[in-house]
């Protein structure tokens, strides 16, 4: 994508199928909004520098931009600092542009990980007011969008707050935060919190997808890179392995794909590595292509509208086409609604030659330091209703799927899925 800079450190894809990238640098402040159907771009001045932000999918399709790099400071030796700041901002389409929300309750901020829960409101996590990590940040703060307003919901343990957490929302409305040490699981009706220690083959710098069925996929990392893979399932707390990987690396970016199946792409490897596609059932990793340009650890992806990926970060950003791009006629949804509310059914068209199989949703993904938190994927129920109709119902159970801005794909017997439409889930 010869329209887009080199060295933003994340991005999210927009309620209207744009793509949001954080700024490359101190020196570019400006964010990026790329139209991936016309290669287009606008920009777009934020409150406060968006390097370090947690960014999270809000329910009413604003994106929510929490804390971040603050200037360089220096030490009495005249060392560097690179400390976080306390402002809170959304990038708001109705205007379109950011606005300033209500500041961080707790003090400057960097490197947090943000988790949309159930009911709308967003859990913040973890990360430092300083780096290297030696300033952790011991508080985990809730953010309420409807009356823009912080509280702190839980006394959680310290080592739950470590920086560099990747984080869901699991069976239960529990939170789910992960890191090279282990994971913790936390009921914030209670503030429990149990450990669950790494999987013994897993290695610092391993990426972390959230399945469908619950489960985290925990693959690569170490240094040397390695192809461990590991699925963690929070329900039991139990580790297992799975794969390995065909090509050690570290630092890979994860993305799903419609029908749940998880790209490995980039990251850090001893050479030039393929694009890898997990599949969940047989628990296998395959060699299914490459990307054109080089990349490196500061690489991520999203899964983009047209069922095509966006691979940015260090290198030159790229679009890369799954096997479904060559399987021949494609389903079409020719009908959706904007909006549906979870657990009522809603009526959809589609075009498609070999009928359709399933229809399923995939939440707009937001990613900042590697870690996207908002990938989730969702089968829906349907019936079909004769004439190209079928009728759709999202889960009733708030856990299952989360409010907001989702992509509604439909897949035929093969597999093989069409253009998203977006819809977002009340």
């Amino acid at each position: 994508v010869p329209a887009l800079p080199t060295g933003a450190p994340g991005g999210a894809l927009l309620a209207d199928g744009r793509v949001l990238l954080l700024e490359a640098g101190p020196d570019d402040p400006t964010t990026l909004v790329w139209s991936p159907a016309d290669d287009m771009l606008a920009a777009f001045p934020p409150v406060a520098p968006l390097r370090g932000a947690a960014l999270a999918q809000l329910a009413d399709t604003r994106l929510l931009a929490v804390g971040g790099d603050a200037p360089l400071v220096f030490d009495l030796d005249g060392n560097p600092l690179q400390t976080g700041h306390e402002t809170v901002q959304a990038f708001d389409l109705a205007l379109p542009g950011w606005t300033p929300l209500a500041p961080l309750s707790g003090g400057p901020r960097t490197g947090a990980t943000a988790l949309v829960l159930p009911r709308g409101q967003v859990a913040i996590a973890g990360g430092t007011t300083a780096l290297p990590p030696d300033a952790p940040t011991w508080r985990a703060d809730l953010y309420d969008p409807d009356f823009d307003a912080w509280s702190l919901p839980f006394p959680a343990p310290r080592e739950s707050l470590r920086a560099g957490l990747w984080g869901a929302v699991v069976a239960g409305g529990d939170l789910l935060l992960m890191d090279d040490a282990g994971g913790l699981r936390g009921n914030l009706r209670t503030g429990d919190f149990t450990f669950s220690p790494p999987f013994p083959a897993t290695a610092p710098g391993g990426a972390r997808a959230l399945l469908e069925s619950g489960q985290v996929l925990v693959a690569g990392g170490g240094e040397p890179p390695g192809v461990e893979a590991a699925r963690f399932d929070p329900a039991g707390a139990e580790w297992s392995p799975t794969g390995p990987l065909d090509t050690p690396r570290r630092a890979a970016a994860l993305v799903m794909l419609p029908g749940g199946a998880v790209l490995a792409l980039g990251g850090v490897t001893d050479a030039p590595a393929p694009v890898e596609r997990y599949d969940p059932r047989s628990g296998r990793f395959s060699n299914v292509g490459a990307l054109a340009g080089v990349h490196g650890p500061g690489d991520w992806a999203l899964l983009l509208p047209a069922g095509d990926v966006l691979v940015a970060g260090e290198g030159a950003a790229e679009r890369y086409r799954p096997w479904y791009f060559g399987a021949g006629p494609r389903p079409v949804l020719t009908e959706a609604p904007a909006f549906a509310n979870r657990g009522l059914p809603f009526e959809v068209a589609a075009d498609a030659p070999l009928g359709v199989a399933r229809f399923v949703l995939v939440r707009l993904g937001a990613v900042s330091l590697g870690r996207d938190t908002d990938q989730r994927h969702v089968t829906l129920v349907t019936e079909a209703l004769g004439g190209g109709r079928y009728r759709l119902t999202p889960p009733a159970d708030p856990m299952a799927a989360v409010p907001g801005p989702h992509m509604l794909f439909a897949l035929d017997p093969r597999g093989v899925p069409g253009e998203a439409r977006l819809v977002t889930l009340q």
